[in-house]
């Protein structure tokens, strides 16, 4: 009998990168705890759309899918789900029995980053809280800094591609004491991954364990060297894993399945950018439930709703309905070309953009935490040169921050 513990919320993906290349043909048995993970119960009905997902067409002959020849509805250690091979004992023709050996190979390794993975981001899932703040690098100082960490909020994340000097991040950790700051994003093309990861090393020397570098690939609308962007993300992150930045401080800008699982695998997690709820909800299924979630909501906090609606299109609008990888994710969700031209729908714009009084704000935003998300980034949206602190503050009164 061969065992092979794995944690296997998308069992789909995960079969086929992990279990797939040890495993070849051997069946799998599915244990109860999966879908006790996904869904909350452990009973036979809702075992089925876990053995529909693992009934996968092979990619090509020389890499066999496994096949699901029993599912046991036996429970064991809560804390994992188990994919379990019983060549044997599926014919009842072998004793069941746990084997507590070590498991060897491209198996073990994938086990030992995950268990490492759920460590790491359970860490930095409580030194963020579940909420926080994006601002774009140019209306940040100190001073704001501080009103943010003041107000409650557990981290601020500075948009507009820092510089790989992360000089603006020292300078507003240096004015704040317990604040978490994260880039969002620093973005691959324009910043070198070895001076990145110098820097990182400059600031975390500084301020231990209170920066979080997020990275992402940009958009071909402004790179004109975007070329086979994934393959280009994976080696950024290869080697500022390789330069020393820690994975748990470490966090992609995910908006696709791809780069989700890319995530999931190789950092603490994803921080979505201009997405709707129903986009959380599918994130959480991919990267399953050890890997940080943080999606990124925009909020107008004002009672007037057109006024308020007014304001958060035209930030929806420039740049963002311009860019071919946010309208192809809202694409995804059912969003057509009715919605994304001409500025957005209402529909799309109260989708992208919680607007209302603080409290009902408040209840929007939680929608994300409903959906799977541990961390909500809130962009509150003002009137230009307009001072945020005083909605910063409604917010976090609302919220319950202060």
């Amino acid at each position: 009998m061969q065992e092979v513990d794995v944690h296997a919320v998308d069992l789909g993906a995960e079969l086929r990168e992990a279990v797939q290349p040890g495993l070849g043909r051997t069946p799998v048995v599915v244990m109860a705890p999966v879908v006790a993970q996904v869904t909350g119960v452990g009973q036979r009905d809702a075992l089925r759309p876990v053995i529909d997902r693992l009934r996968l067409r092979p990619p090509g002959p020389a890499q066999p899918v496994p096949q699901v020849v029993q599912v046991s509805l036996g429970y064991v250690d809560a804390e994992r789900a188990d994919v379990v091979a019983h060549p044997s004992s599926i014919a009842g023709t072998g004793p069941r029995r746990r084997n507590t050996g070590p498991v060897r190979g491209v198996l073990a390794e994938w086990w030992r980053r995950r268990v490492e993975g759920a460590t790491v981001t359970a860490q930095l899932r409580d030194q963020l809280g579940q909420w926080g703040i994006w601002r774009g690098g140019y209306q940040l100082t100190g001073e704001l800094a501080a009103s943010i960490e003041a107000d409650g909020f557990g981290a601020l994340w500075v948009g507009g591609s820092p510089d790989e000097d992360l000089a603006l991040i020292e300078e507003l950790l240096d004015a704040t004491s317990t604040l978490t700051v994260g880039t969002s994003i620093v973005n691959m093309w324009k910043s070198d991954a070895h001076e990145v990861a110098r820097s990182f090393a400059r600031v975390q020397r500084r301020h231990p364990g209170r920066f979080v570098l997020g990275v992402g690939a940009g958009h071909p609308e402004a790179t004109q060297q975007y070329q086979r962007p994934y393959q280009t993300l994976a080696s950024y992150v290869d080697t500022l894993l390789d330069d020393g930045v820690p994975r748990d401080a470490l966090v992609l800008a995910a908006l696709g399945p791809r780069v989700l699982r890319l995530s999931r695998d190789r950092t603490a997690g994803a921080i979505p950018y201009l997405v709707p709820p129903e986009h959380t909800r599918l994130a959480r299924e991919i990267l399953g439930p050890a890997p940080l979630l943080a999606p990124e909501q925009k909020a107008v906090l004002d009672t007037d709703a057109v006024r308020a609606r007014a304001l958060g299109r035209e930030r929806v609008r420039t740049p963002y309905l311009g860019l071919v990888n946010y309208t192809s994710n809202l694409r995804r969700f059912g969003w057509g070309d009715a919605d994304l031209s001409d500025g957005g729908s209402d529909a799309l714009v109260d989708a992208l953009v919680a607007h209302g009084p603080a409290d009902q704000v408040a209840a929007q935003l939680s929608k994300h935490l409903d959906a799977g998300a541990d961390h909500v980034v809130v962009q509150v949206l003002t009137e230009p040169d307009a001072d945020p602190r005083p909605a910063y503050r409604q917010l976090a009164q609302a919220l319950k921050l202060s």
